[in-house]
């Protein structure tokens, strides 16, 4: 064991990986996940592994879309990968409708103050369909065995 586990750790270091994972983490695979509705990508959506029957996995999985609808998961917000698995996929969207712009970085304090006093006005309101917002209730799912690549067209077919 001790063996496989200083083997997993070498080669994660000789890819390129420049911290050493927790001992008992499990080897990872490249996985990358393309969300789109109704064919057009959707850039900012948090997607979120849970294993198979709905509960939260030992290592925390997750990314969030680029402008093309593409993220490349990592395990505890670091790892590239994800353990091998079965998981059910949960998308996750909030955007605030009409509201104003964040000051520029670089601006006065103050600034920063009255616009998140402003942003009480405008509630988070979640864009993806509810279905896919839950462990419980979302359809898309993942098998996790090697490099994966899964593209999910969340639109009304």
């Amino acid at each position: 064991m001790t063996r496989i586990f200083i083997t997993i750790v070498s080669l994660s270091c000789f890819c390129g990986c420049g911290e050493k994972q927790p001992d008992g983490f499990p080897p990872l695979h490249s996985v990358t996940i393309s969300i789109k509705e109704n064919a057009v990508p959707l850039e900012n959506v948090n997607v979120a592994f849970y294993n198979e029957d709905g509960s939260i996995p030992q290592w925390s999985i997750g990314g969030v879309t680029d402008a093309k609808g593409i993220t490349q998961l990592k395990t505890y917000g670091k790892y590239d990968g994800v353990p091998e698995g079965i998981y059910k996929v949960v998308l996750s969207k909030q955007e605030r409708k009409n509201a104003p712009e964040a000051p520029a970085p670089g601006s006065l304090r103050e600034e920063f103050d009255v616009y998140e006093e402003q942003m009480i006005k405008y509630p988070a309101i979640e864009s993806i369909p509810k279905e896919y917002t839950s462990a419980n209730t979302t359809t898309l799912t993942v098998t996790v065995t090697q490099k994966t690549v899964a593209d999910f067209d969340i639109g009304k077919q």
